[in-house]
């Protein structure tokens, strides 16, 4: 596990740690991660997104939502944080809600990734009909979740109405504010489906 800090000060690195398993059976990989927080501030984990349920217009927090892509070095890479926005323009970007953690707390939260795995940014990004994608295979699976740090510059938690015990958060530069922590597996030759178009893929 390391934490992949935008800020290149090693005590931002050390302080807020990432621990994770995974359960693989036919049909999906269950992944159960615990974020802990040994900073002497609060942070919050941004792993829920907003959402809205269908027919009913009601908002909540979806705690089942994540990005994937095939990775380099023949890996998927899985994020739970700030979706990259796709190629072609939106309106809005989508921020995600926070969970917080107090200074020596620590949360765990829960997510299944169906099998066999498929390139997914469904916040901006519709999925394909099924026989549209390329099947590929990898052999490792990369976790990365993100938070923030509440002592960021100019900082703010408000508690998301529709969905208790999220925050909305938002920071003078939320984006470039938000660390990445990252956990990896081995996973043995596992098919990946990947999108032919034009799709946006991290490093």
């Amino acid at each position: 596990m390391e934490n992949i800090a935008n800020d290149p000060d090693p005590q931002k690195r050390s302080n807020v740690s990432l621990s994770a398993k995974l359960d693989r059976t036919e049909n999906e990989i269950a992944v159960e991660y615990t974020v802990k927080n040994d900073s002497r501030g609060d942070i919050y984990v941004l792993d829920a997104q907003p959402a809205v349920k269908p027919g009913t217009k009601e908002s909540f927090g979806a705690t089942d939502v994540f990005y994937l892509c095939k990775g380099g070095n023949d890996a998927a890479i899985v994020l739970r944080g700030i979706l990259p926005l796709p190629a072609h323009p939106v309106t809005r970007r989508v921020i995600p809600l926070g969970t917080k953690v107090g200074p020596n707390e620590q949360v765990t939260h829960k997510f299944s990734i169906p099998l066999p795995l498929r390139e997914r940014n469904d916040r901006y990004v519709p999925p394909l009909e099924i026989d549209k994608y390329v099947k590929e295979t990898v052999s490792s699976l990369v976790l990365r979740v993100q938070f923030i740090r509440g002592s960021v510059e100019e900082f703010k938690a408000e508690p998301a109405d529709y969905a208790p015990g999220f925050f909305r958060v938002n920071s003078k530069k939320l984006v470039q504010d938000t660390e990445t922590l990252s956990s990896e597996w081995q996973i043995g030759s596992t098919e990946l489906l990947t999108r032919p178009d034009l799709f946006i893929r991290l490093k």
